[in-house]
């Protein structure tokens, strides 16, 4: 029986279509580097004035699944020109000791956000100048225990009633996947 379902597995029905592979490699691709122009944008350069370019994006090498990029310009950043303090949103959430829900409603209304699809990031610097700007000085101060998985204050809303699950995955989407659990190694990143 065992090697009756390892034939079915290795058989070519199992297999992944190459075709729709490349095409969503480079739909993914085209979606990266808009965001990082869009993120070059944001310090008033163009992709082509910085040290970056696009990796390939390819879901049989799990690229899909990670920030991509050459150079030192990461996601269209100018980390090489400019001394900047790039966190993400777990770092963001202990340092400001807010709540994600809270910085979900500031990206909403403005505030500015460093996207390469899943991830996001935050320049602490004119995440503050935004706020200043905005005339935001005071929210609720969540604690450290509450932000070490930041997650859990999700769960926690839904469980309360205060939140609805399609809420709480609209906010997952639009903060960056990959920064809830727990903190995420990222390899030539930030």
């Amino acid at each position: 029986m065992a090697k009756t379902v390892l034939a079915a597995f290795e058989s070519e029905a199992f297999q992944p279509d190459e075709d729709a592979v490349a095409l969503t490699g480079l739909g993914r691709r085209e979606q990266r580097r808009r965001e990082c122009e869009a993120n070059a944008a944001q310090y008033g350069y163009a992709l082509h004035q910085l040290d970056w370019e696009v990796a390939d994006v390819n879901m049989m090498s799990e690229t899909l699944g990670k920030p991509t990029g050459h150079g030192k310009d990461i996601w269209g950043v100018p980390v090489s020109r400019l001394p900047l303090d790039i966190i993400d949103l777990r770092e963001l959430c202990r340092r400001l000791k807010v709540s994600p829900l809270a910085v979900y409603q500031w990206v909403g209304n403005g505030c500015p956000i460093l996207r390469c699809w899943p991830f996001a990031r935050f320049d602490l610097d004119r995440v503050q100048s935004w706020l200043a700007e905005q005339g935001i000085q005071d929210w609720p101060r969540e604690g450290e225990y509450e932000l070490e998985r930041p997650i859990c204050m999700l769960y926690r809303e839904i469980y309360d009633g205060r939140l609805a699950p399609e809420s709480a995955e609209e906010v997952m989407d639009r903060l960056g996947l990959g920064v809830w659990g727990a903190p995420m190694p990222i390899k030539g990143g930030w």
